[in-house]
């Protein structure tokens, strides 16, 4: 782009022309168009979830987790890895009881249940 030089009484200053008209117009439909998106995707996230089901997390949220299951859930993760899927599964079994959080009992019932296929699958 070429720059115009503008004599003042003061002081010569450089400015720069300015842009096209249809360079603005497309600026402003894309700027309006990313905002619609954002409103729509934050639309989308308060709108899916009913109050029970606000309820059941703000209850999951609360109940923490407890020390005996975490110990449990990660020596039956050690074992499962080391391949001793026997050992594993029981301190599933050990984990699952202690859990208070019915999350982590979803994550800990599929666990278990991925075990139980692979000792299935040794055998």
């Amino acid at each position: 782009m070429r720059h115009v030089y503008e004599f003042s009484k003061r002081r010569m200053r450089l400015s720069s022309p300015k842009p096209p008209c249809a360079l603005l117009k497309v600026l402003r439909v894309v700027c309006l168009y990313g905002m619609l998106c954002f409103g729509m995707l934050l639309a989308a996230g308060c709108a899916g979830v009913s109050s029970d089901q606000k309820e059941n997390m703000a209850a999951a949220a609360a109940v923490p987790y407890s020390a005996v299951c975490l110990h449990n859930y990660q020596l039956a993760q050690y074992y499962a890895m080391a391949g001793r899927y026997e050992l594993a599964k029981e301190y599933y079994l050990l984990a699952l009881a202690a859990a208070e959080n019915p999350r982590l009992r979803g994550i800990l019932a599929s666990e278990l249940d991925g075990v139980d296929k692979m000792i299935y699958t040794t055998r």
